[in-house]
């Protein structure tokens, strides 16, 4: 019955718990470990804020929330800040030659070559994701904000601190801290546990009708909910459960940033959409983004951001030539092709005019090039098919198009390769020479780089210096939900350098998402504000299209800026 002594014992055990976490060699193990311990932090939560709620201290409560979400992802993002850059236009040529067969073809030719590529200290080389670090990474601080950067200095340039609002979903309730700007903390605990909060969200995404696998897939949860309400009613309850017990300690300046830190079924809510008693949306209140956890946020803006908007470097792909019918992640899945996201790719790069843009269509719009030279962009736009995988994220998708023997110009004596008719950005393959006796090698015949761009390819190779990267393709922002977020693609590219996506949590119409995305960039490259620029975009999008289902999907993840 004594909650405050009781959150003392709880906080050992999270110490404990992180010392454990550290023997475990990778990310989806160290996910794992606190995921398998939710019942245990939902007890630690629940102590912390009834201690809140007898004190009126809910730092209390905030500072159980930041520590029950798994703390692996900013430990991923520091070690991986140690990499060293990869040269801008290079891709192993055993990667090239024979991609996924590479570790049957070493078996079969008898030969085994190492990486061309440095790797940090101690780590492993043969796994397709990131390893564990040194001991201790995941012991969390008292606050987040006195976590150690990545190179142990502060970034004298980093953005201000931002007001979090944060959620953790227990089974019987929801508490919600709002952190402010000069670290003090207020809150309150709403009576909604985490599954009634699930039944609640999908019945508000039947009413929005963006339930709909639409050639992905979706939670089975969402496909169970029965709509019995309209988008209004639940909206307004679903703002009154979540956002009007905070509301008094929110911004009255609605160009403030809140940056929102969901839980669990609360990555599929669309925030933005939610009405209050007035009948403004959330987002007319206040410009929002979102991030997995402060100790996330805190790292990304720790690292620079190197961006001239003067002098942007984008990389824009759209309506890449379609694989047809697939079977991957548990589904049989038609692509058919996006002319309208073609259009959007066309007008988009008319922005830029005067910057360096490259355009990417069809069959230019190639994974070979992307996997080559995604390091020398400042952004990256891609307009095309997604497919998230709930049950194996990693093997979450983007299609580009597949590089075949036809497609290819290759120059054995040079090691290079460039795509036909298309001499941009020619791809140097790093180890060529090594290959260069081996009679047997059936590549030479018959090169190939495939199309479909994996989250784990994304987190284990990328090397990302990208201010904004957008991935225009279907529920782009979705995935597996754990106590680290939403495990899937913005998982990925936070992990691989991006410091802001913007992704979406369903397919929407052509006419719409062209409208909001030409908007958006305008003000991106008007004045770089990302969170600014989409609260705009909304706006204007919804002058043309007033239903939430054809703006409310669009996410900023990561810095606003």
């Amino acid at each position: 019955g004594n909650a405050q002594e009781a959150e003392a014992h709880f906080d050992r055990y999270l110490t404990e718990l992180g010392h454990f976490t550290n023997s475990w060699q990778t990310d989806q193990g160290r996910v794992g470990i606190f995921e398998n311990q939710y019942a245990m932090l939902a007890d630690y939560v629940n102590a912390a804020a009834q201690a809140a709620v007898e004190s009126g201290d809910f730092s209390i409560a905030r500072r159980a929330t930041e520590r029950s979400r798994a703390p692996v992802l900013p430990s991923l993002i520091r070690s991986r800040a140690g990499y060293p850059q990869a040269e801008p236009g290079r891709i192993e040529a055993r990667t090239f030659l024979y991609g996924d067969d590479w570790y049957d073809a070493q078996r079969d030719l008898r030969i085994s070559f190492p990486p061309t590529h440095a790797m940090p200290p101690n780590q492993a080389t043969n796994t397709p994701v990131q390893m564990a670090i040194s001991v201790g990474d995941l012991d969390a601080p008292a606050d987040d904000w006195e976590l150690p950067s990545r190179d142990g200095a502060a970034n004298a340039d980093a953005p201000p601190m931002p007001i979090l609002l944060e959620y953790f979903s227990a089974p019987d309730k929801t508490v919600i801290t709002v952190r402010a700007t000069d670290g003090t903390v207020d809150g309150a605990v709403a009576d909604v546990g985490a599954d009634e909060l699930e039944e609640l969200i999908g019945r508000f995404l039947q009413s929005l009708r963006v339930d709909r696998p639409r050639g992905v897939v979706t939670a089975a949860a969402l496909e169970a909910a029965t709509a019995s309400a309209s988008p209004d009613e639940i909206s307004r309850q679903l703002h009154e459960l979540l956002i009007a017990p905070v509301s008094p300690y929110l911004p009255r300046d609605p160009g403030v940033d809140v940056v929102i830190v969901p839980h669990l079924a609360l990555w599929r809510l669309p925030f933005a959409a939610l009405k209050d008693d007035a009948g403004a949306y959330f987002n007319e209140r206040h410009r929002l983004s979102y991030i997995s956890s402060g100790s996330t946020w805190r790292l990304i803006a720790d690292g620079p951001r190197n961006v001239d908007l003067r002098r942007l470097k984008a990389w824009i792909g759209g309506n890449p030539v379609m694989p047809g019918t697939i079977e991957r992640c548990g589904t049989t899945v038609t692509l058919q092709t996006l002319p309208g996201a073609e259009e959007e790719a066309r007008a988009i790069q008319e922005l830029f005019e005067g910057q360096a843009a490259e355009l990417f269509l069809g069959r230019q719009a190639d994974n070979l090039r992307l996997s080559a030279w995604h390091a020398e962009f400042d952004v990256l736009h891609l307009a095309t098919h997604g497919l998230a995988c709930p049950g194996d994220p990693l093997s979450s998708f983007l299609v580009l198009s597949d590089v075949g023997p036809a497609d290819v110009v290759l120059d054995r004596a040079a090691g290079r390769v460039t795509l036909s008719g298309d001499p941009r950005l020619p791809v140097t393959l790093a180890g060529w020479e090594r290959f260069a006796d081996i009679e047997e090698l059936r590549a030479y015949e018959a090169p190939s780089y495939g199309g479909l761009l994996e989250a784990r390819t994304v987190i284990s190779d990328f090397r990302l210096n990208a201010d904004l990267v957008t991935l225009s393709a279907c529920q782009t922002g979705l995935g597996q939900l754990s106590g680290e977020g939403m495990i899937g693609f913005t998982r990925a590219f936070l992990a691989a350098g991006a410091r802001s996506l913007l992704v979406s949590l369903w397919k929407v119409d052509d006419a719409a998402t062209k409208t909001l995305m030409l908007h958006f960039y305008r003000e991106y490259l008007d004045h770089g504000d990302k969170s600014r620029a989409l609260q705009t975009a909304i706006e204007r999008t919804r002058g043309d299209f007033p239903d939430p289902e054809h703006w409310a999907a669009f996410s900023l993840i990561g810095l606003a800026e």
